[in-house]
């Protein structure tokens, strides 16, 4: 009896002491998932390249306004880089009427600041940041395909940050390898300008390589969709798009992914805190409380999720390769 009477007594404080850990991790993280991205950092690499041979050309900008202000939005501290610093050259093209956008338009009317005097990438930590961010434009033909450019990008995957990559952007996985020497996106599932499009704007002569075929060359799983379609495509930590159409759209999925992350963070130190306390529970006392734990942990998760799951990419954030698309556009650009 006396034995009995010991247990019972532990189990009550036990049972008590869960659901107050459980409310008071709830709250933190119904806060903590609301600002998930607050306290988010993007990092985004342009081209510093006006010319591809005799072409003109430079970065295309709604790939990175587009972007830029989608991050922002998101409440996350965005950065703009370049290769080689200095201001972003900017290809004419695409500030003519038929492509500038909205995002072009609010960049310009602030002056345009953040793509003036920008740092080199070399400069640059990429470990600081949650996510990289490699715009396009042709001018990424010219000074992305570098084993610089390629070490970025396999150190910041490696080490678990968001790579994203948008049109030309993709440039920056040509010379990128893994630690155990093999090409960056061997299996890997990407999209990107694809050979149909190159081939419509009538540069497939002037770039180096098409881009399309070297990610196959290269080992890649390339998904592509009709000429100027917004599509994007994720796999794991990786989020690709394939056009300018598709600049928003995969900053967009970036931003889901990052948010994922955070709120990730604030549901496993619940859980593991949960099952720590758990433990020291007498054994009859913590099989109880183990029995409830599922029903406990699944209204935290569900309430901390529920800020992502606002994201209009929200189906897009698995473990498996995932491809979004939306109407084809019948412009043309770059």
């Amino acid at each position: 009896m006396g034995c009995q009477g010991s247990k019972q007594k532990a189990q009550k404080p036990a049972a008590e002491g869960d659901k107050t850990l459980l409310q008071q991790k709830a709250g933190e993280g119904g806060k903590k998932a609301e600002n998930a991205s607050a306290s988010k950092k993007a990092l985004i690499v342009t081209t510093s390249a006006s010319m591809m041979g005799d072409h003109k050309t430079g970065a295309w900008s709604e790939e990175i306004c587009g972007p830029f202000y989608a991050f922002q939005d998101a409440g996350i501290e965005v950065t703009i880089c370049s290769i080689s610093g200095g201001d972003v050259p900017i290809d004419d093209g695409s500030l003519t009427d038929q492509f500038k956008t909205e995002n072009d338009k609010k960049m310009i009317e602030s002056g345009s600041g953040p793509l003036k005097g920008t740092l080199a990438l070399a400069t640059q930590d990429a470990s600081s940041f949650d996510v990289i961010f490699f715009a396009g434009g042709h001018g990424t033909c010219v000074d992305f395909p570098t084993d610089a450019v390629g070490q970025v990008v396999a150190d910041a995957f490696a080490s678990g940050k968001i790579v994203a990559a948008v049109c030309h952007g993709s440039m920056a996985f040509a010379n990128a390898k893994t630690a155990d020497g093999e090409p960056f996106v061997k299996s890997k599932t990407v999209t990107c300008f694809t050979d149909a499009e190159e081939e419509q704007v009538g540069l497939n002569e002037k770039v180096p390589f098409l881009l399309e075929s070297k990610l196959k060359e290269l080992g890649a799983v390339v998904e592509t969709s009709a000429p100027w379609s917004d599509k994007v495509v994720q796999d794991g930590n990786l989020v690709t798009g394939q056009n300018p159409q598709s600049s928003v759209s995969c900053a967009k999925l970036s931003i889901a992914l990052a948010t994922q992350q955070a709120v990730e963070k604030v549901v496993e130190p619940t859980t593991e805190a949960v099952a720590e306390q758990t433990t020291e529970a007498p054994q009859q006392g913590a099989d109880q409380a183990a029995e409830q734990e599922p029903e406990k942990l699944e209204a935290l998760m569900q309430e901390a999720v529920e800020k992502v799951e606002e994201s209009p990419v929200k189906e897009a954030i698995l473990a498996e390769p995932v491809v979004i698309e939306t109407d084809t556009k019948t412009t043309v650009c770059c």
